[in-house]
């Protein structure tokens, strides 16, 4: 058993903005800042931010995946949001904006209704949905950030992101793995540089 913890490539938040007075809605990727997501309507004009992170990754070859978590740190609060962690079926850096805040909420939830309004880090356990995603393209992993519920005016979050000054606040994944034994060794005798290969 070895695992390897990666900080994300690129992160940030899509912003919907919108006049609910019959105006078309405007999308706005913003990536060099908080990732913010929430709610808010203020005279009729609403805006939706939901989150994203890319994770690229280099394991073993022959290796199988046993265990997917999050590691992100919230930075402000405003209201009660809770949280889903959803599922992405391309990279986030893909995407144009409003094709990317309708993948961030098309998907399953690997966790839903997280409550995560304590200001501290979080290591989230993604589940088997994330372990099954990433054996079957185990070069990357993307994951959508959203409020559950998107209609309570004023529930905002925002975590720490890629531009935070301290690496241990960017948003991390942490990879748990199996690799096939080498030359009759058992699985835990050998761990993985994160890298470059193996250590001996």
């Amino acid at each position: 058993m070895a695992d390897t913890t990666l900080e994300t490539t690129y992160d940030g938040y899509v912003n919907r903005h919108q006049d609910v007075h019959g105006v078309e809605p405007t999308y706005e990727i913003v990536d060099n800042a908080l990732i913010k997501i929430g709610f808010q309507n203020i005279d009729d004009v609403e805006d939706v931010w939901r989150g994203f992170a890319d994770f690229a990754l280099s394991l073993p070859t022959g290796a199988t995946v046993t265990k997917v978590e999050l590691i992100i740190t919230s930075n402000s609060v405003a209201g009660t949001p809770t949280i889903d962690i959803t599922k992405m079926r391309a990279v986030a850096s893909s995407y144009a904006a409003a094709n990317l805040f309708a993948e961030i909420s098309f998907n399953v939830a690997y966790l839903t209704s997280q409550n995560l309004t304590t200001l501290q880090q979080y290591t989230l356990d993604l589940g088997s949905q994330a372990v099954t995603d990433l054996n079957a393209h185990n070069t990357w992993l993307s994951v959508g950030i959203k409020e559950t519920n998107e209609s309570s005016s004023g529930s905002i979050m925002n975590f720490k992101s890629l531009e935070d000054a301290t690496a241990g606040n960017r948003p991390q994944l942490k990879v748990t793995y199996t690799v096939p034994s080498v030359g009759g060794s058992p699985t835990g005798g050998v761990a993985y540089s994160g890298g470059g290969g193996f250590i001996f």
